[in-house]
Order: structure tokens, then sequence, then C-alpha cells
């Protein structure tokens, strides 16, 4: 019997790193955290899945919607603007 590489497990473990981080963001989006965009509602899992936490990382930075305006942190939410880029 062959023994497995180390590649071969390091990409297993990409793998489900990916495959949590999409689940994880799909819990997210389905439990009240919609976009405004509905297809971003799929690019974020899809990112989620090539770039495992960093995907995680980054929706959470760029692609949460914030549900309350925060004065303190200056951020606003206006439902009728588009998205600044």
């Amino acid at each position: 019997m062959l023994q497995p590489s180390t590649l071969v497990w390091l990409a297993w473990i990409a793998l489900a790193f990916g495959l949590v981080s999409a689940i994880v963001i799909v819990v997210d989006i389905v439990n009240g955290w919609r976009q405004q965009m509905k297809i971003m509602e799929i690019a974020w899992p899809i990112t989620g899945l090539y770039m495992g936490p960093l995907g995680w990382w980054a929706y959470l930075k760029f692609g949460r919607v914030p549900k309350m305006a925060s004065a303190a942190a200056g951020i606003y939410h206006h439902s009728g603007e588009k998205p600044f880029w």
C-alpha cells in the first residue's frame, strides 16, 4: 500500500477548512445576514470554498451588511444606497 504524502494531507486539510468556511457563511446568511445583491449569497460561500478561513474573514469584513447603524463606529447603512464599489 502507498502511504499518503504530506501534500495529500495538506490538500485534505485545505478542503476541510474551505468546506467548513462555506458552511459557516451559508448558515450566517440564512440566519438573517441577507445580502443586498442576491448573487452575493452564492458568491460568498464559493469564496469560502476556495479561500477557507481567509474567505470567512473577507466575508466578515466586507460582506456583512450591518443590521443596525452604529453611531460610535461611524457605520451607517441606508437601504436605498448602492454599494460604493
